[in-house]
């Protein structure tokens, strides 16, 4: 299950690079294309069990080396207005993974803590057992309790994390975290349908050699990748959260599907799928921005109201 995530991960790190990609043509479809590679591997990170997913934060040493921490936008320059959802969706996954971290880290900064002051103190009683009185011992006491006093503790918000055990945290964040890869994939894939749209809209108005994509290049590496990447969403073999992605993005792949079917053929068919193809993501504007919005916060709620399910699970340790 973790598996899954390092490769995401590794997914990621290697579309990094093109993150501050120029607004022309060419490096715009470079970006879309990262995203649309990085659908596969987080597929597989979605499959992530609750116990490998509890696991895997277990073996995280801090916040700061999460796995959502280090996620950057894949289908946009970084401060676009095409990198908004992408952002906040990272932002809010950052949010959880901090609540899932956070407990765990200042249990582990305290156990470490104790165990340097016993070392200390182990070490101070070897040093005057040889070499001093029981007077110097008893004021080197006194001297080293204003040092412990000074350790500032948590704040209230992770003090309230440390009365739960960590893992029980984390099984009721799992389903949220599965949500999220699958809202990140359906982001991704809206994007790149809205961009492929644009991008052949402005090859219609302007020209290819104007706009430096070809329609022929739009049509088969964005929209028809993005139909192929909604079909494999669809698979059985796939978590439930990535095929009811899939369900909600099948009409669009269904109407490509055809018009690849009926139009596929040389430059002036694809010329004339491409037109239908905008018209139809410019008629179906209300679907885009109001219904899969809608519908992504319905499985947020339902994830956040199945989280408790996982959390008395893990507190039965079933």
């Amino acid at each position: 299950g973790s598996g899954g995530n390092d490769e995401a991960n590794s997914g990621n790190g290697a579309n990094s690079s093109g993150g501050g990609a120029s607004s022309n043509g060419p490096a715009t479809a470079t970006a879309t294309s990262r995203g649309l590679a990085a659908i596969p591997l987080l597929c597989a990170a979605a499959c992530e069990s609750r116990p490998g997913y509890i696991r895997r934060l277990g073996q995280t040493p801090s916040v700061d080396h999460g796995w959502w921490k280090r996620q950057e936008v894949l289908c946009a320059a970084p401060n676009s207005i095409m990198a908004i959802p992408e952002s906040i969706l990272l932002f809010i996954a950052r949010l959880v993974e901090f609540i899932s971290l956070a407990g765990q880290e200042e249990v582990l900064k305290r156990q470490r803590r104790q165990q340097q002051q016993r070392n200390q103190l182990a070490q101070r009683q070897n040093q005057t057992a040889v070499a001093a009185s029981s007077a110097s011992s008893a004021s080197a006491g006194s001297n080293a309790a204003p040092a412990d006093s000074k350790i500032k503790g948590p704040s209230l918000p992770i003090q309230i994390l440390m009365l739960f055990p960590s893992p029980i945290i984390q099984a009721y964040l799992w389903p949220i975290h599965n949500c999220l890869l699958s809202l990140w994939m359906a982001i991704i894939l809206v994007i790149t349908l809205l961009s492929g749209a644009w991008r052949s809209l402005q090859t219609l108005i302007w020209g290819a050699r104007r706009t430096g994509m070809a329609l022929r290049t739009v049509w088969q590496s964005e929209i028809q990748g993005s139909t192929q990447a909604i079909h494999s969403l669809c698979q059985p073999y796939q978590a439930i959260s990535c095929r009811l992605v899939g369900l909600v993005l099948l009409p669009i792949s269904t109407i490509v599907g055809i018009l690849h079917g009926i139009l596929g053929g040389n430059d002036f068919y694809i010329t004339l799928a491409s037109m239908i193809f905008t018209l139809i993501m410019m008629a179906t504007w209300w679907y885009w921005m109001i219904c899969l919005p809608w519908l992504a916060t319905c499985l947020l709620g339902t994830a956040f109201a199945s989280g408790a399910c996982f959390a008395l699970i893990e507190f039965a340790g079933v």
